[in-house]
């Protein structure tokens, strides 16, 4: 029987822990992976996914990757799980908070975004302030370019106008509008403002 298989077909987490135990197979990075992305891709069930998370994530000698952790939060925030995704995010938090970088607020808040408002898609991104190691303008980017995607660009600029004296917006902040935007003046405007602040554009 295939890890994926396992995975997919045990209905208890008893029963998957034992399935798990009793393959024999080796469970690396690269085949932990492997198999969470098959089922991401195969839209398979997301409890039995994260049973398989926190069972090797607690075996010994086995540490998940960024790239697990994206993953897993991915199939949690599509099935509208998001209690799961921060538990998951504060567990990590204490294991190794390093996995939990930029493109994780993003992977995050998109799901988030999809099916709530601004307003709680901006209270998920202040969440990260404490689970991050670094919460600066690069989390900061992850937002606005979220809302760009999933919203609209009026309210990424509200948001931005909102944050902005909270973080120090750089040449991705300003690249995330301009490459969106369809009204030269407010893309203007938006120019006008980024080279006040010292900030020299890469595109025009």
């Amino acid at each position: 029987m295939t890890l994926r298989c396992i995975v997919s077909c045990q209905n208890h987490s008893k029963n998957l822990k034992q399935a798990l135990k009793s393959s024999g197979v080796f469970l690396s990075n690269d085949l932990f992976d492997k198999v969470l992305k098959r089922v991401r891709l195969s839209h398979e069930n997301p409890l039995q996914a994260l049973e398989f998370f926190n069972y090797t994530g607690n075996r010994r000698g086995f540490y998940h990757s960024a790239l697990s952790l994206d993953t897993m939060l991915y199939i949690l925030g599509r099935s509208r799980m998001f209690e799961k995704t921060w538990e998951v995010l504060v567990d990590m938090k204490y294991k190794d908070r390093n996995l939990i970088t930029p493109w994780t607020v993003m992977v995050v808040l998109a799901m988030n975004a999809k099916v709530c408002s601004v307003r709680l898609t901006v209270e998920s991104f202040r969440k990260f302030k404490k689970l991050v190691p670094e919460f600066d303008t690069t989390c900061f980017n992850s937002l606005l370019r979220t809302l760009c995607q999933e919203k609209s660009m009026t309210d990424a600029r509200n948001v931005y106008h909102s944050l902005k004296h909270s973080f120090r917006p750089n040449l991705q902040t300003y690249n995330i509008f301009l490459s969106r935007w369809k009204s030269s003046e407010e893309a203007e405007g938006f120019y006008k403002e980024m080279r006040e602040m010292g900030v020299e554009p890469d595109i025009i």
